[in-house]
């Protein structure tokens, strides 16, 4: 009795445990299945979201930021798609005009090169606190009016403004190039001779002699004793190449802007690789070199720098690597501080 009132309680709890584990499963399912329904809602929702916010900030970039014109990012200058098309009609014009006769090449890659080389030259500017003013580029406009043609007005009469009007006022019949544009050149021009400072170079006065071994002594006495005292005084260039013609006419003084990149300098013996490696400071000025090409050679340092760049095609392909070309109205770069390149 006892134990078949044993097994129906066993039978009892046991069905109730098998109620209560499918009432469990029954709501893990339906829980699971409400997940998933909301899930897809929800990723749904944020789908949808997120392309009207996409949406909106392409209308935005599109309409209201005064960036959408963007078209290449240099640091934190910028530019233009107009200031592109303008630079290629300008190549294009300067061409058909002159007739492009040295066969001078031009194609989009070289103008993003030569846009992205000026911007780039901006900021480094603009690091350095160096400046060109519009009264800069009218001077240096000024002094191209006195190679203007004949049928066109080049008497230098009138102010350094109304010189500059001249040029640019030829550029734009002869070139269609607008006053903007022809600043904008003519301000690169003299950016760049400014800046020298950021590539490492020297520049140097070459007093070079010719001898043969009849006269190589007293050639050298020459040099020492009366060549020497002149390429170290304080004169001009002028002046000391006037007075070293005077002496010798065999004689010349030569100025190279960059010896590293003077490929007439290949031949140079190490002694004076040297010797032009030992001048520090402006001014400073070689012992007579004997070299085995018949000549004797001095040398004066007339400017050095120490910057980062080996040379002005090292700074242009850097530059290039660090612009960054826009090619969506999407792209977030647009939204940067940036200045345009006037």
């Amino acid at each position: 009795m006892t134990g078949d009132l044993d097994i129906k309680s066993t039978e009892t709890k046991t069905g109730d445990s098998q109620v209560t584990v499918g009432i469990l499963e029954g709501s893990k399912r339906g829980f699971r299945s409400n997940f998933l329904k909301r899930s897809r809602r929800t990723k749904i929702i944020i789908l949808i979201s997120s392309a009207i916010v996409l949406a909106t900030l392409s209308i935005f970039i599109f309409l209201f930021n005064k960036n959408r014109e963007v078209y290449i990012i240099v640091g934190n200058r910028a530019i233009t798609k107009f200031q592109f098309k303008e630079a290629k009609q300008a190549d294009a014009s300067y061409l058909k005009a002159i007739g492009n006769e040295e066969g001078y090449i031009t194609s989009e890659e070289t103008i993003r090169e030569r846009l992205i080389f000026n911007a780039a030259l901006e900021n480094e500017a603009s690091k350095a606190n160096i400046k060109i003013d519009q009264s800069e580029v009218d001077s240096a406009l000024a002094v191209l009016a006195r190679g203007l043609p004949p049928d066109f007005d080049n008497t230098p009469v009138g102010s350094t403004v109304e010189q500059a009007d001249k040029v640019r006022r030829f550029q734009s019949i002869k070139f269609g190039w607008s006053d903007e544009y022809s600043n904008r050149t003519q301000r690169a021009v003299l950016l760049k001779n400014k800046m020298r400072v950021i590539l490492r170079q020297k520049s140097v006065n070459q007093l070079t002699v010719p001898f043969d071994t009849q006269n190589v002594t007293q050639i050298e006495q020459l040099v020492r004793e009366k060549m020497l005292p002149i390429v170290s005084g304080n004169q001009g260039f002028k002046e000391m190449q006037d007075q070293i013609m005077a002496l010798s006419s065999t004689a010349s003084l030569g100025i190279y802007n960059d010896v590293n990149k003077e490929t007439s300098l290949t031949s140079f013996s190490d002694e004076s690789w040297v010797a032009i490696g030992a001048l520090e400071e402006n001014g400073d000025v070689s012992d007579v070199i004997k070299s085995s090409d018949g000549n004797f050679y001095v040398y004066r340092l007339i400017d050095r720098s120490d910057g980062q760049y080996i040379s002005w095609e090292d700074f242009s392909k850097q530059s290039a690597s660090k612009a960054k070309i826009i090619s969506s109205n999407l792209d977030w770069h647009r939204l940067l501080p940036l200045r345009i390149i006037k």
